[in-house]
């Protein structure tokens, strides 16, 4: 039963300005409860009217002038847009839209249409029966106030070679939507022509007419093995047409780029990493996936319906393209650091000047609050250096909230703090000189516009390369780097810019070389107001490029903590021995060089000694064994557990010197008398009586090793 249900609609005393109607496409069974990034239940946002009209969205007005309506349909009975039942659902379709607008006295509302996978085809049937010599006026008033559509992922397209009617009927039955099978027959023996009619149509219709068009694609894999299956009980020739179009897998992306987007320039073909069957379910109003159409639909609006406050339409026309600097996994390496004890650094950057600074950081935090000041005009880089795993990036990390707390403190206008986490193990947008530009860019630019400053953003972009970019991939590095410094310029002659950059190390240099992201460091810290808190591993072309500028190296800030662990985790087990447990520590203090992960694996492997029953000495002997090199600790860890190691066989020998000794001393007591041998690794100096006598063989076997000369033990 088709119906065309009100969703959401602006309320007095503002009007409706437009009309925004969702079609459905198919509804695959469920198969159990999806969960979005955050764990909780996708929300299908063609039913929360909260999510697209919610005042905290970033990307929608307070109150949206619109109505909102959802069209659903019979989608599951699809079969062949030639068919004369496709064509009654289009022709209906239209009906319902003309019923409710005149209900309302709203028939001159402008139209934006959102429709989902084969709800494009029925929306592109629809106008193109509009657009026909035999269409009513009715029907052609729908067609002329169609201002923009945005079509998700619907299969316009069919591979090369491969009729489109039976293309779109194996993705409908890959998705779980059963055909009957005298449909699916009738389809795949009676092939039809490779033309699309329904497609070519519309394209001619949209060429014609002045509509705004995007098409989105969804770039993830389907589960398509339960499909694939029915489809090859039900027709054998689609299941394998379908077989030779994927390949034996049990995921595919079904509807590819060239299916759902049609090929004209100036219509955009944008990407949604998302699965076909959450093409419109979203758990946020930052979701990746909604950002992008809710955005689309913001310009739309507002290039076609009239606002009466010119500010609005400035702001989500800024607000469009400043989004378009985003990338995916642009805060994932920030948010993937583990959450560190603040308190542990409330020296750090304290809100006010009676914090309580521990007497041994005492230099350090001086040294970066002096550089800080507003006065301080000697040095805008400050350089966090340390060993791999030291901490640099929990550091960097505290730093930036406490940044975000203390620069009201500095200066009555309020600094701009930005910040970019390289990540090398990440995407290649986490580790490029474009990620980290357009990272800046897009939060200085987001930051104005929080603020308000839509003017200041208005004239950062006016310098921007046309066409406009609309998404990430648009931009190019070139232009964004104009742009930053542009900006920085602008914002920097009127305040203080901070901007923490961690693991620059990280960067990719394979193509460019590490001097094309010191070049660009050298360039920015040359902006005036610009202030830059960088770090970094030690490495040499690193410390001569940093050689002159202040900084922390992160082992001394770390060091009072890594003696607290150290000691907290060592005297339970020492009991009476603290003096014992704070030697370790120091000791491990100055090996550790910073790098917490060296001191949590010798610890572990000094507890297991304690519980071996070591004495003290043989403890400090063992710590001091330990290599300060983290591949070089791994491989001692390893040969310690496979019981490979000098004090190993010394402490083995020792006990065998002991055996025979006793045995020396109490061969003549009941009880206590001992046999053994020993010999070379030639094992002919095996005694014979051990050789022949299967019972006297080994119940206990050592090996021992001095250089290159092994021992052997046999005793019983």
């Amino acid at each position: 039963m088709s119906k065309l249900k009100v969703l959401y609609k602006a309320k007095s005393p503002r009007p409706i300005e437009v009309d925004i109607i969702a079609i459905d496409g198919l509804n695959p069974e469920p198969q159990g409860a999806e969960q979005g990034n955050s764990g909780y239940p996708l929300i299908n946002w063609l039913l929360e009217e909260r999510i697209l009209s919610s005042t905290r969205s970033s990307t929608l007005p307070r109150h949206l002038p619109a109505r909102i309506s959802k069209y659903t349909w019979e989608a599951n009975k699809f079969v062949d847009d030639s068919d004369s039942w496709f064509d009654t659902e289009a022709t209906i379709f239209l009906k319902k839209i003309r019923g409710m607008r005149q209900r309302t006295s709203t028939t001159k509302l402008p139209i934006i249409f959102v429709a989902s996978c084969f709800g494009g085809l029925l929306l592109a049937k629809a106008l193109v029966l509009a657009y026909g010599w035999h269409s009513s006026i009715a029907q052609r008033n729908t067609l002329d106030l169609t201002k923009g559509i945005i079509f998700l992922s619907t299969p316009f397209r069919a591979p090369i070679g491969i009729p489109a009617a039976q293309y779109r009927l194996i993705v409908k039955s890959l998705l779980g939507i059963k055909t009957t099978s005298d449909s699916l027959l009738r389809v795949f023996e009676v092939k039809p022509d490779d033309g699309d009619k329904l497609t070519n149509a519309f394209a001619e219709v949209a060429s014609h007419r002045d509509i705004d068009i995007s098409f989105f694609y969804a770039s993830e894999k389907s589960g398509i093995s339960n499909g694939a299956r029915i489809l090859w009980s039900d027709c054998r020739p689609a299941a394998e047409m379908a077989l030779n179009m994927f390949g034996p897998v049990r995921e595919a992306v079904l509807v590819s780029e060239y299916s759902a987007c049609l090929g004209e320039e100036r219509w955009p073909k944008l990407q949604l990493k998302v699965r076909h069957s959450q093409l419109t379910k979203f758990w946020e109003q930052q979701d990746e996936g909604f950002r992008p159409v809710s955005t689309l639909i913001m310009a739309m609006i507002d290039k076609h319906v009239p606002r009466p406050d010119p500010m609005d339409s400035l702001r989500t026309r800024l607000r469009l393209i400043v989004e378009s600097l985003r990338f995916q996994d642009v805060n994932a390496r920030f948010e993937t650091i583990g959450a560190a004890d603040e308190e542990a650094f409330a020296w750090l950057l304290p809100k006010n000047n009676r914090a309580v600074v521990p007497p041994s950081m005492a230099d350090h935090a001086r040294r970066l609050r002096d550089w800080l000041q507003p006065e301080q005009e000697a040095n805008n880089v400050f350089w966090i250096s340390g060993k791999p795993g030291s901490g640099k990036s929990t550091f960097m990390k505290v730093l930036v909230h406490c940044l975000g707390e203390w620069t009201p403190f500095i200066e009555d206008n309020g600094a701009i703090l930005l910040h970019h986490f390289f990540f090398l193990l990440g995407q290649p947008t986490q580790r490029s000189r474009k990620g980290m530009l357009c990272t800046l860019l897009y939060q200085l630019l987001d930051h104005l516009l929080r603020e308000g400053a839509l003017d200041m953003v208005d004239q950062v972009l006016r310098g921007m390369p046309s066409p406009k970019p609309l998404q990430f991939h648009d931009w190019t590095e070139h232009d964004v780097e104009n742009l930053l410094c542009e900006g920085l310029s602008l914002i920097g002659c009127r305040r203080r810019i901070y901007a923490c950059i961690d693991a620059l190390d990280e960067f990719d240099a394979t193509k460019f070389g590490l001097d094309s992201i010191l070049n660009l460091v050298t360039k920015l810290r040359e902006i005036p107001g610009m202030r830059m808190i960088i770090s970094s591993r030690p490495e040499k072309e690193l410390q001569r490029y940093f050689e002159h500028v202040p900084g922390i190296p992160i082992q001394d800030v770390t060091a009072t903590e890594i003696h607290s662990y150290a000691f907290d985790k060592l005297s339970p087990m020492l009991e009476n021995k603290a003096e014992l447990a704070s030697t370790l520590a120091n000791r491990m203090v100055s090996k550790a060089e910073g790098v917490f992960l060296w001191v949590t694996l010798v610890v572990t492997a000094l507890l297991s000694d304690i519980e071996a029953g070591v004495t003290p000495e043989a403890l400090q002997k063992a710590l001091d064994s330990f290599p300060e090199d983290m591949a070089q600790l791994y491989q001692s860890i390893w040969t310690r557990q496979n019981h490979d190691n000098e004090k190993d066989r010394q402490e083995a020998a020792m006990y065998l010197r002991l055996l025979i000794t006793a045995d020396e001393r109490f061969k003549n007591t009941p009880g206590l008398c001992f046999r053994y041998w020993l010999w070379q690794t030639d094992e002919s100096d095996i005694p014979d009586e051990v050789i022949q006598d299967d019972s006297k063989r080994s119940t206990y076997r050592s090996e021992l090793a001095s250089g290159a000369t092994k021992s052997k033990v046999w005793c019983y």
